[in-house]
């Protein structure tokens, strides 16, 4: 796809680079166990998500498992509770107050829990992005080098973590406009979808361009699946990278 003329940055200077040393960090932390180039754009269809009978808690498992499982990440070293389930040993830390989408968490016992909003159910692809992020929490604690800036940006991290394991549409779906489906995910058909995260559009649009042409992908395979702001973003993301490509050198070498 030709994306058009505007080259403008989608970033300043030091989102940017915070976000291109981030992303050097992600390489050199998962690259070894969940290559990029063998990472695809995990896009909202049956082909990654398989069609399921189960309601409640049982779909949430399904599409946690699958989740997990593209994440190359076993999903039984997880424990999956909705929010109402929390253990009562553990109810001090348990989400209360202002809307908590999803936590994870460690058990007495050293289990890695995750525990997800059971209104979601009701927004499976906000769902699967949560998993995603709560996931890459478990995923965040195997790595021994703190990201740029400091441990205490994990969550900023963490976001893009989802963004390099193919999840960036989920991640994103603040914007998301879904226009096709069927069967299972004809629950999304012309519904936007709108939800919290630690990032900016802009930030989640230049991290699929980045994604993208890192992949050597023109991003057409995402385009069917964002809405209108979202869809010209990523397209003044990839005309940048484009037209600068020094901006992703050293992530390349």
């Amino acid at each position: 796809m030709l994306w058009g003329g505007n080259n403008t940055p989608l970033l300043g200077p030091e989102e940017e680079e915070w976000q291109l040393a981030c992303w050097r960090w992600l390489i050199e932390a998962f690259s070894n166990a969940h290559p990029l180039g063998e990472t695809p754009l995990v896009l909202p269809t049956v082909d990654y998500f398989p069609a399921t009978d189960e309601t409640g808690h049982g779909c949430a498992d399904h599409l946690f498992r699958h989740t997990a499982k593209l994440m190359s990440v076993e999903p039984g070293a997880f424990d999956l509770i909705a929010h109402d389930d929390f253990p009562a040993d553990m109810r001090r830390g348990a989400p209360r107050g202002a809307y908590a989408a999803g936590t994870f968490s460690m058990t007495p016992g050293d289990r890695m829990m995750i525990s997800y909003h059971p209104t979601l159910l009701d927004q499976p692809l906000d769902l699967i992005g949560i998993f995603a992020h709560e996931i890459s929490h478990g995923l965040f604690r195997t790595v021994d080098r703190a990201p740029p800036g400091g441990w205490e940006m994990e969550e900023f991290a963490v976001e893009l973590m989802t963004v390099y394991f193919g999840f960036g549409l989920f991640g994103a779906n603040k914007a998301f406009q879904v226009t096709s489906g069927s069967g299972f995910w004809s629950w999304f058909r012309g519904v936007n979808i709108t939800s919290s995260g630690y990032i900016s559009q802009e930030q989640w649009a230049f991290a699929l361009a980045v994604f993208l042409t890192l992949r050597g992908e023109d991003g057409d395979v995402a385009h069917e699946w964002l809405g209108p702001v979202l869809k010209k973003m990523l397209g003044r993301g990839m005309t940048y990278l484009a037209d600068n490509p020094d901006c992703l050198a050293r992530l390349r070498a």
